[in-house]
């Protein structure tokens, strides 16, 4: 197990506590890390003016402390080096975990150049799904950077879903001894039966308690296929006018334009829009809803579709990418794009037509054993 003298540094480009997103997975090996016994440091991007360059933050299990560097992925790099040189000179570091293609980049670098045992997290990973998102000059290069920030020499690979795994063995060649499938945890306040009434009743009073509510929440990226959601509820409110679409988008790129063309393209009236809320707040919004859909392109593990999962909630999801291994319950899958299958879906759940509960091998809880095992092994290869 873990001594107080080893110390693991965390590489994001992006953190900040308690907002979603992926500093969900990262807060997770944050705590494995500290219940081992380990000492934790993390370096990140100062994306915020609020953010103090140094702070330290307390946690149950412990402290750790966080240090910001500029803004943004590049910057973030291109400062991140300097910062980490003197950290390495300064501090004895034993472990580099590195989240993101920035960090991991910086991580490779720093392995090389310093010879630090370094793990790498890889979240997601697109190769020829460049092309459907992005514009064709972009993909390529996106597609060749991502291949080079791939294939480092890095002690061990650590993927989220065993999607991501084969997809890194069949695109890249990587050997598959080398990565480690560890799911993500779904937080075990996710329970159905532990959710304020009253914050449900609330959202059911706004949102008109005899409309059908259909929900999306996310970010607003074009791998979301939010585009093909908008097309679907077209021609249902079409047939069912007092249908209500539910979409909480929180902030990301593309966010005000996604705004913008559900205003356009869907009648007045048919829509409410939220752009983030606290976590009570949204597991009350998803328990309000009649149905929840997962429309995206790919995805490597699948948060919403898990949480959803969790709290029992009927889902619409997107047969893609790892979705069908974290998903459970009342599920209605449909092909990748074709948005015929999402009408018909979206039309079955109107109609309150159930399906044969769909069961999946994910365990919600009690991955985060294996983070500290994947540490262990790593930092102790004999023991």
């Amino acid at each position: 197990m873990a001594t107080m003298q080893a110390h693991i540094v965390i590489l994001v480009d992006y953190y900040l506590p308690h907002r979603g997103g992926i500093e969900v997975s990262v807060e997770q090996h944050i705590y494995a890390a500290l219940e081992a016994g380990y000492r934790i440091s993390v370096i990140t991007s100062k994306h915020s003016e609020w953010l103090s360059e140094q702070e330290t933050i307390q946690t149950p299990l412990g402290s750790y402390t966080v240090y910001r560097t500029w803004s943004g992925r590049w910057s973030y790099y291109k400062s991140g080096k300097k910062l980490l040189k003197d950290f390495l000179t300064d501090h004895q570091v034993d472990l580099i975990h590195c989240h993101t293609y920035a960090a991991a980049a910086l991580g490779a670098r720093t392995k090389r150049h310093w010879g630090t045992k370094t793990l790498v997290t890889i979240h997601e990973v697109f190769d020829y799904l460049w092309y459907r998102i992005k514009p064709w000059r972009n993909a390529r290069i996106y597609r060749l950077v991502e291949k080079w920030i791939v294939t480092r020499n890095y002690d061990h690979i650590h993927v989220p879903s065993e999607f991501t795994k084969q997809c890194l063995v069949t695109w890249f060649g990587i050997n598959q001894e080398k990565i480690a499938r560890i799911y993500h945890d779904i937080d075990e306040s996710r329970d159905p039966h532990a959710i304020d009434s009253r914050l449900i009743h609330e959202w059911q009073m706004t949102l008109w308690p005899d409309r059908r509510k259909i929900l999306y929440y996310g970010h607003a990226g074009t791998s979301k296929w939010v585009a093909m959601l908008i097309q679907a509820l077209q021609q249902l409110l079409s047939v069912y006018p007092e249908a209500l679409f539910v979409a909480n988008i929180t902030a990301s790129r593309g966010r005000d334009k996604l705004i913008r063309t559900i205003k356009k393209q869907l009648p007045q009236g048919s829509y409410h829009i939220e752009t983030g809320m606290d976590r009570d707040r949204l597991q009350a919004l998803v328990m309000a809803a009649d149905v929840v859909v997962v429309p995206s392109l790919s995805e490597w593990f699948g948060f919403v579709g898990a949480e959803v999962s969790a709290l029992g909630k009927t889902a619409i999801i997107a047969h893609s990418g790892a979705l069908p291994e974290v998903v459970s319950g009342d599920i209605r899958f449909f092909a990748t794009e074709d948005t015929e299958q999402l009408q018909h879906a979206l039309h079955a759940v109107y109609h309150d037509m159930k399906e044969t509960p769909y069961q999946t091998f994910y365990q919600r809880i009690g991955n985060i054993a294996q983070i500290q095992a994947l540490y262990d092994n790593i930092l102790h290869p004999s023991s």
